[in-house]
Order: structure tokens, then C-alpha cells, then sequence
């Protein structure tokens, strides 16, 4: 399944209708170079899928979305949607995006723990627990991997003229080598090049 890319993470808490426009155009650029992902999917968080709902900006960032063709955008999709593969691009502010990218990870990383320390005084159990551990772990690892932020280290600063790369935390080594390739995947892909080019085509009058 896609993984979806999810923008902003936490660089910019508070956003405009024009900002969120821009982060759904930096988004299916990411998605087509990157992912290769040929017209990817272009969703806003929200907390209801009508129409009517939402603050202000994102209800004029859907206005702004729909009057663009060339950006495949689905509509409205809301929190539980994230993993379902329904969008390539899912687009909200930066405290959104930051608390739901750290809420996942917390709940995978109490899940992978509970996994690794269960234990039980009943025999029965504790013998069909050690047999379906090792095929637990691999399905929640397969499933969830993409959360993991020693395999996958690192958010993209989309929108600048250069390439910056922001590593988590809590960055290892293995994490850290993460980081540095996907910067210089960048590099090969000349991202801000080519975002650059598709914000003046779409949004020439964004700053």
C-alpha cells in the first residue's frame, strides 16, 4: 500500500487558504518524483468530509483546489483516513500534522512494545505467544514499518530554494544514514527545482 505524504508536519502551525494550496502543490510534486506516482491523489484533513465543515482556510484551500485541474484533488478526508491508501498527498497545518505524525508513532511504538514484552502465567498462552510472535512482529513491522523513524528519518523543508533535510530526535546512526539519503535523493531529483517551477505555473502570484 502507498504511503501517503502528509504536509505540513510542524514547520508552519498556523496556515492560510493560500499556504495549504501551496502545500498540495509541493506535495504531488513529492509524490510524482519521489514516490513515482503518476497523478497522485490530493486530500485536506478535515473533521467531516461535507463540505460545509471546517475553519475558514481550509474550506477556501478546497475552493482554490477544486478550480485547479491539474491538481488531482479527492476532497475532504479525515484523521482515520491517513493509512487507508485513499490519498498520495494529505495536506493540513503544521500542529495537525505534527500531533497526528507523533500520536502514530507513539501508539505503533506501544504496540511493537507490548508485542516484544508479553507474558503470561498460563502455560497455554505464554507457548501460543511464543509461536506467533515472530509472525506478529513481521505483520505489525510490514504494516506500520513506515512509521519507524530509524527507517524512514527525516521531513523534507519543502518550498525553499535549497534542500533541508529535518531529522527526528531521536535519530540513531541507522537513522541518521535515513536522513542523508533522502537528501540526497533530492539533489538527484532537483525537488526544489522542479517545485519551484510548478508553484509559478499553478500559483503565480504566491510568494
Amino acid at each position: 500500500m502507498v504511503k501517503p505524504l502528509l504536509l505540513d508536519l510542524g514547520a508552519n502551525v498556523n496556515c492560510d487558504s493560500q499556504m495549504l494550496v501551496q502545500f498540495a502543490v509541493m506535495g504531488a510534486v513529492m509524490a510524482e518524483e519521489v514516490a513515482n506516482i503518476s497523478n497522485p491523489r490530493v486530500a485536506l484533513l478535515n473533521i467531516g468530509e461535507e463540505e460545509n465543515k471546517g475553519l475558514d482556510n481550509i474550506r477556501e484551500a478546497a475552493s482554490i483546489l477544486k478550480a485547479t485541474p491539474s491538481i488531482n484533488y479527492i476532497g475532504y478526508l479525515e484523521g482515520n483516513e491517513l493509512l487507508t491508501g485513499k490519498t498520495d498527498v494529505f495536506v493540513c497545518d503544521g500542529f495537525a500534522g505534527n500531533v497526528t505524525l507523533k500520536t502514530m508513532e507513539g501508539v505503533i511504538r506501544v504496540i511493537l512494545s507490548l508485542v516484544k514484552s508479553s507474558t503470561t502465567e498460563n502455560k497455554i498462552s505464554s507457548w501460543l505467544m511464543k509461536l506467533i510472535k515472530p509472525w506478529l512482529q513481521k505483520r505489525i513491522s510490514k504494516r506500520f514499518g513506515h512509521l519507524d523513524p530509524d527507517q524512514y528519518n527525516g521531513a523534507s523543508l519543502l518550498g525553499l530554494h535549497g534542500i533541508v533535510i529535518k531529522s527526528h530526535g531521536a535519530a540513531n546512526q541507522k537513522a541518521f544514514k535515513a536522513a542523508i539519503e533522502q537528501a540526497i535523493q533530492a539533489v538527484e531529483k532537483q525537488i526544489p527545482d522542479r517545485i519551484a517551477t510548478r508553484l509559478n505555473t499553478l500559483l503565480p502570484n504566491s510568494d
